[in-house]
């Protein structure tokens, strides 16, 4: 479904100086209802349209979550589709496409004249005509638009030369300067002789090129300067055995007279000392001759000692239990953790509240904690815009046809201090506070200590998650400025370094 989205918008220049290639984009949603979409994250497809309202100058989609006055923020010209940039954009009768798809699946739609150009992209581009002051290189004010900062300093010593080629600077002036008056005899850098290479095979102890000391080679013979170790045969090692086994590796190997003579053994043996004595010999018992029969003994029942006498009439009872194997009953213990008497998978018992509606049906009614806490005394506020609406960057032109003017900013101001002093009244104020998460962090310490009847709302990396109403968040029972994290009541998800928790919350 397609509908019209009535929204308060506003174009905000994010940075000053250079002209910064993005924008902030505010829109309340409503669905077809004409309810207000809120705490919802929708996807938003948005164009920069042309003055013909058909030529596409700028495109780009992305995710955002309306907060809980179902207002849309969103940052454009972080997310371009393809190769579009702000800075082709002509915003001279400029207009802005917005397609937003809710979580229902229905598609709201506007296009939006842009009547308030922001002024650095508009005189960063062609639209641009904005008053420049000249700079003037005389002027010594520094409070005036013409005065020029940081000037470089104009060299007064100047070469009057028209042509200095070959002309040595200071720079190529010598330092080391002889102090001699008469410095004839003397060397210089030119009367340093040459470097000689040395020479192995020069003989001449005068020559500059004779190596003193040389050290004595060797004679090295033939056999020792191949390539490969050199390989001998058995025959010609000194002192190899003539006498060899016939096995090719006899390592470990006894010849047959290290074989000891065996002897038998003999059970009659009793000398120790002789090999046919067997150590160790265990004692023979002796067996009864009922124990030597082929067969195992049989009883008769009246044989066995101790078999009872009170018998099941079972003909197979095992398994079964008697009487005395049956245990005393123990009556369950709401308050026992152990033994017979714990109940097992006890249910949790809810709390029973002492303010009972006394209506017989009260469905539909809502409870303490949904009564908002600013209040519209208009009985239909349709289309008026909250606090959070009233816009902070006012133009000052004489002629701001299709701007704002001050009447209306007057108006709109009184409108403003009105619920300001609304909210004072009630001595409630909205605060929201930012953290970054560290490794392991579950609990934030908050400015203010939150009213003990509000919700405190609570966002990860932008996303709402719940807060005090769904468990997410608990206030410290000894300490009312803290909050505690359970991850137990946001599926689990643990908060990590550099996350950012976002807590909104009435004090």
């Amino acid at each position: 479904m397609k509908r019209t989205l009535t929204l308060f918008a506003a174009l905000v220049l994010l940075a000053v100086g250079a002209a910064a290639q993005k924008l902030s984009y505010q829109a309340v949603v409503r669905n077809s209802a004409n309810e207000l979409v809120y705490d919802a994250t929708v996807s938003v497809s948005l164009q920069i349209l042309a003055a013909d309202g058909v030529t596409v100058q700028y495109a780009e989609t992305q995710s955002a979550t309306t907060n809980q006055n179902g207002l849309l923020t969103l940052i454009i010209g972080e997310h371009p589709t393809g190769t579009y940039s702000l800075s082709n954009v002509n915003w001279t009768d400029a207009s802005i496409k917005t397609e937003i798809t809710l979580p229902t699946g229905d598609v709201v739609t506007n296009i939006m004249p842009v009547t308030a150009v922001p002024y650095a992209l508009y005189a960063d581009g062609t639209g641009g005509n904005l008053n420049q002051v000249q700079s003037d290189w005389t002027e010594t004010n520094s409070a005036s638009k013409a005065y020029i900062q940081n000037k470089p300093t104009i060299p007064t010593a100047v070469s009057q030369l028209t042509n200095d080629v070959n002309y040595i600077t200071v720079n190529q002036v010598p330092t080391s300067i002889s102090h001699y008056t008469n410095d004839a005899h003397y060397i210089t850098i030119n009367d340093v002789p040459a470097q000689v290479q040395s020479d192995w095979a020069e003989t001449n102890t005068a020559s500059k090129a004779y190596i003193q000391n040389k050290p004595a080679i060797p004679a090295v013979p033939a056999w020792a300067m191949e390539p490969n170790k050199p390989v001998y045969n058995y025959t010609e090692i000194q002192g190899a055995p003539t006498s060899n086994s016939v096995f090719i590796n006899d390592e470990h190997y006894i010849t047959i007279n290290d074989v000891p003579a065996q002897v038998q053994s003999d059970w009659a043996e009793t000398n120790t000392a002789s090999k046919a004595y067997i150590q160790n010999k265990p004692a023979i018992p002796d067996v009864p001759a009922w124990a030597m029969e082929p067969n195992k003994p049989v009883y008769n029942y009246t044989e066995i000692q101790g078999a009872p006498t009170s018998n099941s009439v079972f003909i197979n009872d095992e398994h079964y239990i008697t009487i005395n194997d049956v245990p005393a009953q123990v009556n369950a213990d709401w308050n026992a953790t152990s033994g017979p008497a714990q109940i097992l998978n006890k249910p949790t018992i809810p709390v029973v509240p002492t303010n009972v509606s006394a209506f017989n049906n009260d469905a539909g009614y809502i409870t303490a904690n949904q009564v908002p806490a600013s209040i519209s005394y208009y009985t239909n506020d349709a289309n008026y815009i909250t606090i959070n609406q009233v816009p902070t960057n006012i133009t000052y032109y004489t002629n701001d046809a299709g701007y704002l003017t001050r009447d209306s900013i007057v108006a709109l101001q009184q409108t403003v201090n009105y619920l300001v002093t609304l909210v004072n009244s009630l001595n409630m104020r909205m605060t929201q506070e930012q953290f970054t998460v560290t490794a392991g962090q579950t609990v934030f310490n908050l400015q203010y200590a939150p009213k003990s009847d509000c919700i405190i709302r609570c966002y990860v990396n932008g996303v709402m998650v719940g807060g005090n109403h769904n468990g997410v968040l608990e206030i410290n029972a000894n300490n009312a400025q803290q909050v505690i994290y359970d991850a137990s009541f946001n599926r689990n998800y643990t908060l990590k370094a550099n996350d950012k928790v976002t807590i909104v919350y009435w004090y």
